[in-house]
């Protein structure tokens, strides 16, 4: 929270040395630091922000109920049957323990309508829906390498299993917690506050906590540990990051 008198750039600084202080470094923490203290500056946050009630309308509209799919969709898109050993969650707290990480089908489902709206902006016009799950799929395997021009495998139900399994580092659960609480959420609130188009802006922030804990638990899973590293912390807010400001539009669905 900013302090009366203080700038966002003076409350950005208080915030990363406390954090450096407590935790010292990590590889690549500096560049998510400034991804993150230049988010007011972004054009593509601020529409993503405004978009994405419109988009999770507009998936709706088409039967993409998330939270009571019909059995049509399962059919038409069976990549979705390996995403139901996840469980569901109406609740919109989501409860971040050290000893285990509850990964609902609910972190899923934001990062789906992510990746929805970010093509939406990229292409000017409602991407399909299989484009939408083939960039997901290059997200959730290759991560901040999801524009590289290579093969990959999808994730399949063991890929979904392995969700049940992760743990946190206690190191790597700090840090989280720090650039999350201390850092992200105080600059989306600055955002938030010079942007009264954004609705529902509570909701806001625990969407984008469900993107970035899914990518590094996807991060964990790819690199075949169950145990997030301050590595796995990095490598989610990086590709988070890069989904937000990449043109991957240039992918032809293979």
């Amino acid at each position: 929270m900013l302090l009366n008198g203080e700038n966002l750039k003076e409350h950005n600084d208080r915030a990363i040395l406390r954090l450096k202080d407590k935790l010292g470094d990590s590889y690549g923490l500096d560049d998510v630091l400034d991804k993150i203290t230049s988010l007011h500056e972004s054009n593509d946050f601020k529409k993503y922000a405004e978009k994405r009630e419109d988009i999770i309308d507009c998936i709706e509209n088409d039967g993409f109920v998330f939270k009571n799919l019909e059995e049509s969709i399962f059919k038409k898109y069976p990549r979705l049957l390996d995403t139901s050993v996840l469980k569901r969650s109406s609740l919109i707290k989501f409860g971040f323990k050290v000893s285990g990480l509850d990964i609902y089908f609910n972190h899923y489902e934001n990062l789906f309508i992510y990746i929805a709206t970010m093509l939406t902006l990229k292409k000017k016009e409602f991407p399909s829906y299989d484009e939408i799950f083939y960039f997901v799929d290059r997200a959730m395997t290759l991560l901040s390498n999801f524009d590289e021009d290579c093969d990959f495998k999808a994730p399949d139900k063991d890929f979904f299993i392995m969700f049940k399994k992760i743990v946190w580092n206690k190191r790597a659960f700090k840090l989280f917690k720090e650039i999350i609480y201390s850092i992200l959420y105080d600059n989306i609130d600055y955002i938030i506050s010079n942007n009264p188009q954004i609705h529902n802006k509570r909701r806001l922030k625990t969407e984008i906590k469900l993107q970035i804990t899914f990518l590094i638990a996807c991060s964990t899973i790819t690199n075949k540990s169950n145990r997030i590293v301050d590595f796995d912390v990095i490598c989610g807010f990086k590709t988070y990051f890069k989904l937000l400001n990449s043109e991957y539009t240039m992918f032809k669905i293979k």
